[in-house]
Parts: structure tokens; sequence; C-alpha cells
């Protein structure tokens, strides 16, 4: 039986994001304009341990591969480590214990798009070996397998 997706929370889109091709990381502070590197989203409001945080949807409408990096733990395993409060504490402290942690690098390919916790995850993307610009689509909502 083919599992279905429900729309918990309608998405709302962010735009076309596009970042230059050979970049490590891509998430660039907003007010800064720095690098990033691997972060925590905080683009809602949510409860202490994130659990009610929606997810992103990414879609790569570019004509290279796209990378998106993630370390395997929720935001409840990251909080053990860190300040709850605090998104950018918990990432720093999350690696400071826990710096043996693979960060898992998955192959985005043209057409090809995820879906993410990116609020209760590390992540970022990545254009790292891509020839070309990299472009996506993205959204934020909640879509949660229906049962």
């Amino acid at each position: 039986m083919a599992e279905t997706l429900s729309i918990v929370r309608a998405p709302r889109s962010l735009g076309l994001g596009q970042n230059p091709p050979l970049m490590a990381t891509v998430t660039r502070d907003p007010r800064s304009g720095l690098l990033v590197g691997l972060h925590v989203d905080t683009f809602e409001a949510y409860n202490e341990d994130r659990s009610s945080a929606g997810n992103r949807l990414s879609i790569n409408i570019g004509r290279s591969p796209r990378y998106f990096l993630f370390v395997p733990y929720d935001f409840r395993a990251l909080a053990r480590a860190g300040n709850l409060s605090q998104a950018t504490s918990v990432v720093h402290r999350f690696f400071e214990s826990q710096s043996a942690v693979p960060v898992v690098r998955l192959r985005i390919h043209p057409g090809e798009a995820y879906i993410a916790p990116t609020e209760s995850l590390i992540h970022d993307a990545s254009s790292g070996d891509c020839s070309e610009r990299d472009l996506h689509v993205t959204a934020l909502g909640c879509f949660e397998p229906k049962v």
C-alpha cells in the first residue's frame, strides 16, 4: 500500500533560492550575510522540544545536483547537549560533546525534492561539486504520513 501525506499545516512559499556552485554550505545569516554552516532553523513558533515544528519541502529546479546535509538526531536529542531556548547554542554544544557524529550528505538531483524537519534537525545545503548555479524552490508547512 502506498503511503500518502496529509497536509497538517498548509505550506507557505519562501520563494526561489539561488546559490553559486562549489559552496560547501550555502545558508547565510539574514542580518550579517555571513555563512552560518550547519544550523537549526528558527522560522516558526513552537513548543520547547520543537516536536510541533513543521517541515520544509525543497525542490531542486537547477541543472546540477545539490546536497542536503544533516545530522540524524531530532531536537530533543540535540537539546540534551545544550540549552533548549537557544538553537545556536544547542548546535555548538551538541558538536562539542558529539564531535564524532557523522554528517549525512544526500544528493538531490534536478527535479527531485526532500521533505525534512529543518526546525528540529541540524542541517544545511551544499552546492559542493555542482557545475552550475544551485536553484531550488522551498516551502514551509507540516506534511505528515497519513495513518
